[in-house]
């Protein structure tokens, strides 16, 4: 068993997590049976990748490189809008048969109880989002926790501009009630307000998941083995809201269970490490608020592979089939007696297949070669679209296609190898997030997500990476790797608010726009020194160009961040005993030099020539910053 814990490298990410595992074994003659029990509560706060809960450039450089757009104080202590808290152990039984001395058995049956998810805000002030800059210290950036209680509690609370808001008492309870955001003032008791307040939201993402696999592998000849098996699941994923935190307000009304209109919820789950303890508790009865689905995904498969080793060739062929079918069932959006609230069985057949090749020309010279062609079936959103039990008559596999080839040279001083790649990738999924001006006032405050069909990715690069031994006390060690990563043609969808409905939809049109999120060129130099037989050091220079924004709106180029050089330094110390063991003592220093670069946006505004700027990036556009320099130790006791 282990823990850790600590404050985050950002300001307000505390974190406190648990590791355990144990494994029980038993065998006799030609059979090995063992059980093993592992998982890992954890929960930390976040500042968060949402696109709606970023900071900007500009925000960084008025509180610092490590500003959190979701931390503040409550009563004195960290809280923030975000915080992720789960725990899934796995447990299984796998089972070794050695049939006879050419063919093994090998089967796993497992099950995993995953329960928790992760917070977030729900409601409006005023009419304002919680991502307003108005409920944030104009000083310290951060979320003015204590006023946003004093607000939902009656007695006003006071933001930033001289903003000020108290709720108003529910005229049906005499309490002071945080309304659900859709609900217009023709659905309430007179004197309620459309929108009066902030809770603290959970997303729970909870599931059950059984699983048989089992695999025969029988050795043909001397040098031809064949593997295959089946791979049986079962998955259920439990979604819904519940209340965490009412931040002073005594109840939320809820009006999303059309089961349960205006229903007003009043209980506050805890989401701090000793609640994830107990993975079997029931969520039947849990109070839900804004949505409530289950989805079900069950998958039948087999696979099979064949493969030749020899000393100058290597080659397998590998296949696979599987059949996966996805049910939805909402206890929302539809009435109990209503039979649309469950949908059949959607199934898509998928599969693989794949061969490679390796040549070892001679000693020193080898080459290889892979080809691959995959069609997996649909992401469970893009099956059911809209959060809703609407069927994508449209959906479709997506389509995978991947070649390489490489060479390889090894001498005793010198390895080296180089790659070339291309991938394609038809019929992606995957959400978007923007802001759009629904009210015509011209100020896009509102936050919507689009799920986004039929997208198209070409991967092609070519990699290189080389070892050599100097002298026998220094070594030098080097990769470079070159991409050119695209999206293709055009993609549709439709743009969904915070309460998952549709307000208009989007089309992309992709063609040319730069895959964001990792760098298209990358390059490392790097050199090892035994100093002593005891004591070594290492240093390596990394650099990191071509790194475009993650997709967005579709209606301009990716932006391009500027290129950064990042500095990695070790030293390694052993001592050693008489008794053969050994204390080792370890020291590494990342971004040695302290390099401050941006690893990673979520917008694409472009700078014009008398636009604000840091680095060359526009202050507008909602970015991370790279970490400083961080440094860790550790010590290792081996007998």
């Amino acid at each position: 068993m282990s823990r850790t814990a600590g404050d985050g490298y950002i300001s307000g990410t505390r974190f406190e997590g648990y590791n355990y595992f144990i494994r029980l074994g038993w065998e006799k003659g030609d059979h090995n049976l063992q059980f093993m029990l592992t998982g890992a509560p954890q929960t930390h706060n976040q500042r968060t990748t949402s696109f709606f809960n970023m900071a900007t450039l500009e925000d960084y450089l008025i509180y610092g490189k490590k500003y959190n757009y979701n931390h503040g104080y409550l009563n004195g202590d960290e809280f923030n809008w975000r915080k992720n808290f789960y725990h899934k152990p796995l447990t299984s039984v796998n089972w070794v048969w050695d049939v006879n001395e050419n063919s093994t058995l090998s089967t796993s049956a497992y099950v995993s109880f995953g329960r928790g998810g992760g917070t977030g805000d729900i409601g409006r002030m005023d009419g304002n989002f919680a991502s307003s800059s108005r409920f944030r210290d104009p000083v310290s950036g951060h979320v003015l926790w204590d006023e946003i209680v004093k607000a939902n509690s009656g007695v006003g609370g006071t933001f930033s501009n001289g903003f000020s808001y108290a709720n108003l008492v529910d005229l049906a309870t005499g309490q002071f009630i945080v309304n659900d955001d859709e609900l217009r003032p023709d659905d309430l008791p007179t004197g309620l307000t459309r929108r009066n307040g902030f809770i603290r939201r959970a997303s729970i993402n909870s599931h059950n998941w059984y699983g048989v696999l089992s695999n025969f592998n029988t050795q043909l000849s001397e040098n031809l083995s064949l593997d295959f098996g089946v791979d049986l699941r079962s998955y259920t994923g439990i979604h819904y809201r519940r209340i965490d935190n009412l931040l002073g307000a005594d109840g939320y009304r809820d009006n999303d269970d059309i089961n349960n209109p205006l229903i007003i919820q009043r209980t506050q789950y805890a989401s701090d490490i000793a609640s994830l303890w107990n993975v079997f508790r029931g969520t039947d009865k849990e109070q839900k608020i804004n949505y409530w689905n289950d989805g079900k995904v069950r998958w039948y498969g087999v696979f099979g592979q064949l493969e030749y080793v020899s000393d100058e060739i290597s080659a397998f062929v590998q296949g696979s089939l599987s059949q996966q079918g996805f049910k939805r069932i909402d206890y929302f959006n539809y009435l109990n007696s209503n039979p649309d609230r469950e949908t059949n069985w959607e199934n898509f057949l998928g599969g693989n297949i794949k061969g490679g090749l390796n040549w070892n020309i001679d000693e020193n010279h080898n080459i290889f070669g892979n080809i691959g062609y995959y069609s997996k079936q649909p992401l469970f959103d893009s099956v059911f679209l809209n959060f809703r039990n609407n069927v994508n008559e449209n959906a479709r596999n997506e389509k995978i296609f991947g070649v390489e080839f490489g060479y390889g040279y090894s001498s005793e001083k010198f390895k080296a190898n180089i790659n070339l790649y291309r991938t394609s990738w038809k019929d992606r999924f995957f959400s978007i997030s923007s802001q759009l001006d629904l009210d015509g006032d011209g100020d896009p405050e509102t936050p919507v997500t689009a799920d986004i069909l039929n997208i198209q990715q070409v991967h092609t690069g070519v990699e290189v990476d080389f070892i050599y031994d100097a002298t026998e006390n220094v070594r030098f060690i080097g990769m470079t790797s070159v991409g050119n990563w695209e999206y293709a043609g055009t993609a549709n969808g439709t743009f969904l608010d915070q309460n998952q409905d549709p307000v208009q939809p989007v089309t992309l049109d992709l063609d040319g726009i730069k895959v964001g999120d990792a760098a298209q060129f990358t390059a490392r130099m790097g050199i090892d020194i035994d100093v002593t037989e005891d004591f070594s050091i290492d240093y390596s220079q990394r650099y990191i160009d071509r790194l475009y924004s993650r997709l967005g709106t579709g209606d301009s180029e990716s932006l391009q961040l500027p290129g950064y050089s990042v500095a990695d330094f070790g030293t390694t110390y052993r001592f050693n005993f008489n008794d053969n063991s050994k204390l080792s003592l370890r020291l590494n220093v990342n971004n040695l030099w302290a390099t401050e670069y941006i690893v990673e946006s979520a917008t694409n505004i472009a700078a014009q020539p008398e636009d604000p700027t840091y680095l060359g990036v526009h202050v507008d556009n909602k970015v991370f910053f790279g970490w400083g320099t961080t440094w860790n130790f550790t010590a290792r006791y081996s007998f």
